[in-house]
Formats: C-alpha cells, sequence, structure tokens
C-alpha cells in the first residue's frame, strides 16, 4: 500500500518532505487553489488517518445522499474542519459573517519582504490561532511555527492538524497580490450548513433524481475527498461497498457568481 507521505508527492507541487514544501506556492485561482487543497487534505485528512487509526471507521455508499440529519463529528477522533474561500479581498467590517483575521505581510512584486512590521505580524497571527487551539496544542504550536508566515500557502499542509483541532472554519482569499492565502480563522457562518446544501443543490438543478443528487453531494458538499467518488461519470451503484468515512470536510469556493 502506497504509504501516506508518499500519496500525491508527484503531482507538481514542490515537496520538500510530508509536510513542507521546498518553494514558495502560487495560487492565483479557484481551480488552482482546489488541486492544491485536493492534494493536502486528502493527504492529511484521508489517507493519513486511514493508515494510523485502529478501526478506522468507514461509511456506506447511501450514507451520502441527502438528508443530512446526522452529526457531522460523530467520528472525534478523525479531522474535520468547515472552510469558505474567496476569489476576492475580504473586508473585515463588510463581510456577513464573522472571523478571526489573518494578516499577509506586504510584498514587493519581485517578492522580497517589504513590510517594516513583518515579525509584528508574523507574532500576531501566531498568536490569533494559537488563542483558538487546545491548550495542550499552544506550546507545540508556538514554538514549530515561531518564525514562519502562518497565512502563506506554503506554510498550510503543516498547520493541518492543527486547523482541525479548531472549532468553526477556516477562510482562503486573495491577497492584495491577488494570490490565495489563510485569510481567517474560527469563523461562523450566518447559516445552516445542511438546508444551504440543499437549497444549493435544488437551485442548481442537481436533485433532480438520485443519481444527480448523489453527485452533488460528492462534489459541492465533498463528503468524500478521495479519487473513490470524485468521478462525476461513475454510476453511484459502481462505488465500493463501502468507502472510507470522510474526514467531516465541508469546503465552498465562492466568486462573485458562483459557488464551487
Amino acid at each position: 500500500m502506497l504509504k501516506w507521505q508518499e500519496v500525491f508527492s508527484k503531482n507538481g507541487l514542490p515537496w520538500r518532505d510530508a509536510e513542507t514544501l521546498a518553494e514558495p506556492l502560487s495560487c492565483s485561482n479557484l481551480t488552482q487553489l482546489k488541486s492544491f487543497l485536493d492534494a493536502v487534505h486528502i493527504r492529511f485528512c484521508l489517507v493519513k488517518p486511514f493508515q494510523e487509526t485502529k478501526g478506522y471507521p468507514l461509511v456506506e455508499s447511501r450514507e451520502l445522499l441527502p438528508s443530512f440529519d446526522n452529526d457531522m463529528f460523530e467520528h472525534k477522533e478523525l479531522p474535520g474542519f468547515a472552510m469558505v474561500a474567496f476569489a476576492r479581498q475580504l473586508h473585515y467590517f463588510s463581510e456577513i459573517f464573522q472571523y478571526d483575521k489573518l494578516h499577509p505581510v506586504i510584498t514587493e512584486v519581485e517578492g522580497v519582504p517589504c513590510c517594516p512590521l513583518e515579525s509584528q505580524v508574523y507574532h500576531q497571527n501566531l498568536e490569533t490561532i494559537a488563542s483558538r487551539l487546545p491548550r495542550l496544542h499552544q506550546d507545540v504550536f508556538r514554538q514549530q511555527f515561531r518564525t514562519a508566515d502562518t497565512s502563506l500557502l506554503d506554510t498550510y499542509p503543516a498547520l493541518v492538524p492543527y486547523l482541525c483541532s479548531m472549532d468553526r472554519a477556516q477562510v482562503l482569499a486573495l491577497d492584495a497580490g491577488r494570490q490565495f492565502h489563510l485569510a481567517g480563522i474560527f469563523a461562523s457562518f450566518p447559516s445552516d450548513i445542511d438546508s444551504e446544501l440543499k437549497r444549493f443543490g435544488i437551485r442548481i438543478g442537481k436533485f433532480h433524481d438520485k443519481r444527480q443528487g448523489r453527485r452533488i453531494i460528492q462534489t459541492a458538499l465533498l463528503i468524500q475527498r478521495s479519487a473513490l467518488v470524485s468521478d462525476p461519470n461513475r454510476r453511484p451503484d459502481g462505488l465500493q461497498q463501502q468507502l472510507p468515512q470522510r474526514a467531516h470536510i465541508c469546503i465552498f469556493f465562492c466568486d462573485r457568481d458562483r459557488t464551487h
């Protein structure tokens, strides 16, 4: 069996080792961002716990259909999180949801840091994230990321274990240079996810029958972040009888006109 450290090791990302990237990462559109997140989330939130968790729970394919009335965090030992990604810059006081803001360091075109308060920004972001972590993780987190820019996508793979132990949602958005970064944590959305997803599926015409209903759950809700269910052309009854339990992941990709 392929080890979790080797999953997506040859997908074009500049991996230095299992958890860190060897060079800066640039994601300027939702397609690039989704490709990056797919690799990171499948590696750390599906394959890693699948290989390391004794008695890993399985889910039957019929559980991927509405309704989603069950507790999304039924298996507390598995990683889980919610996320929203915006293809625009955020305006903290104008957004309709609340979140803890992370500040990107301003850079020149050549990529040379020019922020006079660079170290202070790093420290503020570090403390913002640490304050939302369980107490037992805080000291280790501060030590590990004491010199890192935690808002950069370069740092995101190493952050995933900590973000998965945090309540509420992550927020990704574009910075002033039109690059995606981790823009916030601990976000509270003013909606009920279950009802929103059902209305979204009906609105875009994906709940006309069971097969299409299942597709929207596989793609929009991202119940399974794995190749087993990511092919929209595969017949639902062709899915394996039991699939790896998803890592409690719910992600929305948003631009001005569409939600992905």
